[in-house]
Formats: structure tokens, C-alpha cells, sequence
């Protein structure tokens, strides 16, 4: 295993290395259309497959994974940046269609400016305004960009994609979590790595321009804060929660890490029973290599980049009060990673939830078509609430403290204010008590 590197990394490389770059958009997705046509055609085959070797996941999960997982295999590419447009707007068409989720929830665009503070980057990668979505739900403190109300939380949101497709709102997934938490959700977009000058760290400047932007300009505390991401966007909060800790600044008040892409390297070997994912280690081959094409393998072995590999006492910054939560499908290629990091959380004592998806393949709480039932996105939004709990019981504490050091910080001052008034009583104590003495005296002249 590697040894941790040290963040700020040290070097990138003095060149990119050569790594593919994105196809013109259309072009891409008329590929990607044309290829599952084609699976299509092979759904006689992947049913006698089923029949042959019995999958634990139902024949309709099954069929949907393959006819992902086989036109990847036939689409080797990167698909190019969207433009400014489609980045900063809710897709006409949606991975998978929204119902009547509107009727509850507000969607408000939000451009973002770049993050005043900066990760280490090499000169040819910028930071860029960024766009979101604020997702206000029936009752919620906040609507919109209103400040934050006192004791509000937030959600920022990422999503996956192997930091080369995926869009905020290309699922309804982050809108049904505004309305299950009765919470305001940040949908934060990010560039892909298709380039030379958006490969990384520019998901990082991107995430921390959407991390600045909720607690500055909304005002909102950063213990207040839940990071939530599914596959690259659970690696992006936990790389943000990481660089904010190098940097001595407060970290999120939890972490809702949906099949997080912990390993980059690819260093962890796969789960036999992890089959019938559809991801695989060719896809994994063109993406990686365009992410991480500045890097140095001491700077791919780092804490920000490949946090799956670290040793022990490397999360130490996690565990001061904070909850992370961790999905994890039983079946899904990336189990393996997954699961050593969710050891290595509750072997440094910090405070861990997991759920388990039983024969659960990649995000299927997100991509609730690779889900048998409901209750796999019910379980993961019960998650969520868990740690919406934990911040508020953790705000109670927090105000407990504060009252009792106000307690003992006025208590010299209030025994400073009640000493004269003590003085003066024993003063008109001893002024009488002369008085009567006078007296008896005088009586006994007499």
C-alpha cells in the first residue's frame, strides 16, 4: 500500500500526460444512443444469461445493468464539456423522469463565483464560476437564497459520473431528498475532465466555489452542513471535507456518501459476486487516466485523491463530532474499496452509519431503474435524516457548553457586584451594634 502523501501535493507533472479528451457533445451522445440500440439487440441473450447463471438481482435489474455496462464497452470515449447552457440548466430530458416532484419542491438557479481560497493546481487549470440548483421544499426554514435562518441546515449535493457525465439534476434524486428532509439542497454542477484544463483539481475548485457560496453567502455555519454525493461526487465531499481540514478551517457537520469512488488507483481487487455490475475496469481505464492526467503518483497515492488507500489515524479530522454515512451495495464492483474505508472510519472512532444494499449494484439508491423497490432510496433518505438528527442534537450540545462557559465567565463579575453590597451590610451591621452599645452604656450611667 502506498504511503500518504502530505497535501498541499508537492509536484503535478510538468506535462499532462496523454489521456483522451471529450468528442464533440452530439456526436458522443448519438454514439451512445446508437450503442444501446445495439445492446438492445442482445436482450435475448443477456435473458438466457439470467436463466443460466441466476443473478441475485430480478431480470429487470439485470437486463438494465448489462445494457449500460455493454454499450460503455462499445462507446470507449469521453463526451466533450457541456456548454454554458446545458451546465447551468435543469436537461430537458432526464436520466429518469421526475413525476410530480416540482409540486413540492422550488428549483432556483445559482451561478456561483470562483472560491476565494485555492487548492494547489497546476497553470493550466483556472477556477471558474460554477453552477447550481437550490432545491427549497415545502416546508423548509429557507426558500431559495435567503440567508440562512438560525440553526438551519443545507445539503450540498454532487453528483457522479466518474467526473466525466452526470448532471445535477439529471435524476430527481437530490429533489426527493429536499423533500424527505424537509431540507434545502445545494445541486452543485462541476466541470468534467474531459481537458487538459478541466481535469483535476478543477472538480475541487468547482466543489469549494459551491462550499463558499452556501456558507458565506447564505450565511449558513459550516456544522450545519451536510456534503452528499453518489460514486465521484462521495469522493469530491470527502476530498472537500479533507482540504478544508489541511487547511485548519471547520469541516461539514456530516458526510452522505452514496457508493463512493474512494480508489482512483484501481489498487483493490474485484468482488467475484460483483458480476452483474455494470461498471467495469475498461470504462474505469479512459476516465481515470483523463482525471488524473496532471498528477504524479505520489499526488494520485494522496489523502485528497485516493482516500480508499490511506493507513490508519489519516481521518482524524472526521472524527470530532462528525456522522458519515456510507451506502454500499452488496454486488457492486466497488464493494471492496468501500468497505475497507468503512473499517478504517470505525477503527479511528469516527462516528459511521452504513446501510447495506442487499445484492445492491453501483448508486442504486440514486438510479432507482437498477433498484428492486423503493425502499433502496427509502433507506438511503432515512440515512440522510439520521445525520440531519445528529447535527441538531449536536447544536443542543454545542449551546449547553456555550451557556455554561457564559455561567462561569459572568461569575466573577457578579461577585465583584455583590462585595460592596456585602461590605455595606456588614458595615450597617457593625454601626448598630455601636449604636447599642452606646446605649447600654449610658443606661448603666444611670
Amino acid at each position: 500500500m502506498p504511503a500518504p502523501v502530505v497535501y498541499p501535493v508537492a509536484t503535478f507533472r510538468g506535462a499532462p500526460r496523454q489521456a483522451p479528451n471529450g468528442i464533440p457533445r452530439r456526436l458522443g451522445i448519438a454514439l451512445e444512443l446508437l450503442a444501446q440500440a445495439i445492446v438492445a439487440l442482445l436482450t435475448p441473450f443477456n435473458v438466457l444469461l439470467w436463466l443460466i447463471f441466476r443473478p441475485p438481482q430480478t431480470l429487470r435489474v439485470f437486463l438494465m445493468s448489462r445494457i449500460v455496462r455493454d454499450s460503455r464497452w462499445l462507446t470507449p470515449f469521453i463526451i466533450a464539456n457541456e456548454g454554458k447552457y446545458s451546465a447551468s440548466h435543469k436537461p430537458r430530458r432526464t436520466l429518469i423522469p421526475y413525476g410530480d416532484i416540482e409540486k413540492t419542491v422550488t428549483i432556483t438557479n445559482v451561478t456561483a463565483p470562483p472560491a476565494k481560497r485555492q487548492p494547489a493546481a497546476p497553470p493550466v487549470v483556472r477556477p471558474a464560476e460554477t453552477y447550481g440548483f437550490i432545491l427549497s421544499p415545502n416546508g423548509a426554514k429557507g426558500k431559495g437564497t435567503e440567508k440562512a435562518k438560525p440553526g438551519e441546515k443545507i445539503i450540498i449535493y454532487y453528483h457522479g459520473g466518474a467526473y466525466v457525465i452526470g448532471h445535477p439534476m439529471w435524476t430527481p434524486f437530490p429533489l426527493k431528498i429536499a423533500r424527505d428532509t424537509r431540507t434545502r439542497v445545494y445541486s452543485s454542477n462541476y466541470r468534467k475532465t474531459a481537458s487538459p484544463g478541466t481535469a483535476w483539481p478543477a472538480q475541487l475548485q468547482d466543489g469549494l466555489s459551491a462550499w463558499e457560496y452556501v456558507t458565506r453567502e447564505l450565511e449558513f455555519e459550516p456544522h450545519n452542513v451536510i456534503l452528499m454525493g453518489e460514486s465521484a461526487g462521495g469522493h469530491l465531499s470527502l476530498a472537500i471535507s479533507t482540504q478544508l481540514s489541511e487547511w485548519g478551517l471547520t469541516v461539514p457537520g456530516g458526510l452522505a456518501l452514496c457508493s463512493p469512488w474512494l480508489d482512483p488507483t484501481l489498487s483493490f481487487e474485484r468482488d467475484p459476486k460483483s458480476w452483474s455490475d455494470y461498471l467495469s475496469h475498461r470504462w474505469a481505464g479512459y476516465t481515470v487516466p483523463s482525471l488524473l492526467r496532471h498528477l504524479t503518483p505520489e499526488g494520485t497515492a494522496s489523502k485528497l485523491v485516493s482516500p480508499g488507500i490511506q493507513p490508519p489515524g489519516s481521518f482524524k479530522n472526521l472524527v470530532d463530532g462528525k456522522t458519515v454515512f456510507v451506502s454500499v451495495g452488496t454486488t457492486e464492483m466497488l464493494g471492496t474499496e468501500i468497505y475497507s474505508f468503512i473499517k478504517t472510519l470505525k477503527n479511528e472512532g469516527v462516528k459511521t452509519s452504513v446501510f447495506e444494499d442487499p445484492y445492491g449494484l453501483h448508486i442504486a439508491p440514486v438510479l432507482t431503474l437498477l433498484a428492486p423497490g423503493p425502499a433502496t432510496y427509502t433507506k438511503f433518505a432515512a440515512g440522510v435524516k439520521g445525520l440531519v438528527r445528529d447535527i441538531d442534537a449536536a447544536n443542543k450540545e454545542r449551546a449547553k457548553e456555550q451557556a455554561a462557559k457564559e455561567i462561569v465567565k459572568e461569575a466573577p463579575k457578579e461577585a465583584a457586584k455583590e462585595a460592596p453590597k456585602e461590605t455595606a451590610k456588614e458595615a450597617t451591621k457593625d454601626t448598630a451594634k455601636a449604636s447599642a452599645n452606646g446605649s447600654a452604656n449610658g443606661s448603666a450611667k444611670k
